[in-house]
């Protein structure tokens, strides 16, 4: 009989996120990561400089269990996933303890290439993670290539491409002849984004905008997703679109590359899908029968 037993039953991990309050890329991470491993049998626990609402709150609901007390120690886990170098203070203040006397495994992500929007990202404290990761994990090669600088020669780089969850490969996108439903996903929605809803809806284009001071703050699900033809997003969001078969316009208040294309992919993968390029609402209005044709 074959055995189905999980690689991860019974592991004890520990995420360390800086902040865990609102629904962006870093925390969404986190939180997937958590559930999938407490589905797969593991212990986990989550550690946050900051918690709050309503990531917090999401989290409870799915059982992810967090660190309210300093009463652990680095030997109470497996595993320690830490984003943008975020420690506890139990380990900080037992690094040499640590030296030749734990097998615990230190993973070290690392989720933007643009020091000037995530300075965080980049390392903070010398040769810190060099001298405990196992592996250091960065979210794009730009990522990796941009970082790669501030660390000595000692890096373990792998990639790790903002994956999405299984359950987004279940919903096969419908193909529609018409284009009547646009998601634009942002929580730094660009002017040229609003004028394009009002261009697009007076042509008949039903749009849902998602992101923060929009009426729909949510975690995006797969159900959600599939009603939509198109959707207008960058970075965690495209991987969702991806595994689902639904098309997208990479753009964002960087601007972006417009539709993700065969021709285009590799460049966009490149960079998690953030490309910083030019583009109008007009723009986005002129490939809309593109689109539709594709559909």
């Amino acid at each position: 009989m074959e055995d189905t037993t999980s690689d991860f039953k019974g592991q004890k991990w520990l995420i360390c996120q800086p902040m865990f309050s609102e629904i962006i890329g870093s925390t969404i991470l986190s939180l997937e990561l958590a559930e999938y491993l407490q589905d797969e049998g593991a212990e986990v626990r989550l550690y946050s400089y900051y918690i709050g609402s309503p990531m917090e709150k999401i989290a409870q609901s799915k059982g992810i269990k967090f660190i309210e007390h300093s009463n652990f120690k680095a030997q109470d886990f497996d595993y320690i996933w830490s984003n943008s170098q975020c420690l506890p203070r139990f380990i900080m203040d037992n690094l040499r303890g640590l030296k030749g006397k734990t097998n615990l495994v230190f993973l070290f992500a690392h989720l933007s290439s643009l020091k000037f929007i995530a300075p965080d990202e980049f390392p903070i404290s010398l040769f810190l993670e060099e001298r405990l990761a196992s592996m250091n994990l960065f979210v794009s090669k730009e990522a990796l290539g941009v970082q790669k600088p501030f660390f000595n020669e000692k890096l373990n780089p792998e990639l790790f491409e903002n994956p999405a969850p299984v359950k987004f490969g279940i919903y096969i996108h419908e193909r529609r002849k018409n284009l009547k439903r646009i998601l634009m996903v942002s929580n730094h929605l660009p002017k040229e984004l609003d004028e394009a809803k009002e261009i697009l809806e007076e042509s008949g284009v039903l749009i849902t905008q998602l992101g923060w001071l929009k009426n729909d703050y949510k975690l995006i699900e797969p159900e959600f997703l599939a009603q939509f033809d198109v959707v207008i997003t960058i970075g965690k969001t495209v991987q969702y679109c991806l595994c689902e078969g639904i098309p997208v316009y990479v753009y964002d208040h960087f601007s972006g590359d417009g539709y993700l294309t065969e021709e285009n992919f590799d460049e966009n993968r490149q960079n998690n899908f953030q490309e910083e390029k030019g583009g109008t609402s007009g723009h986005l209005l002129q490939e809309r029968k593109k689109v539709v044709r594709r559909l």
